[in-house]
């Protein structure tokens, strides 16, 4: 038998609070079989309270700087970062 290899899930919640960088946050070392959730809130923002749920939950608080974005673009821009790192 081989060993079995942990699938890694990254998760992170989109916040124009936040001031790390989504590029920053992703690990250095991925492998094909991990996997990203990215979370992306509602046009507006975070409410205080979702905002305050957001780490406890397993969600990582990054940001896409200091631009507020639609949020179909966060999207799309966030899911560019993503893709560019693997």
């Amino acid at each position: 038998g081989g060993s079995a290899r942990y699938r890694r899930e990254d998760r992170y919640a989109l916040d124009e609070k936040e001031s790390r960088p989504l590029a920053s946050a992703l690990p250095a070392a991925r492998q094909s079989e991990d996997t990203v959730a990215l979370l992306i809130g509602p046009e507006g923002g975070w409410t205080d309270d979702e905002r305050t749920g957001i780490a406890p939950a397993g969600w990582v608080p990054v940001s896409l700087g200091p631009a507020i974005l639609r949020a179909e673009t966060a999207a799309l821009a966030a899911l560019a970062v993503v893709s560019s790192a693997w």
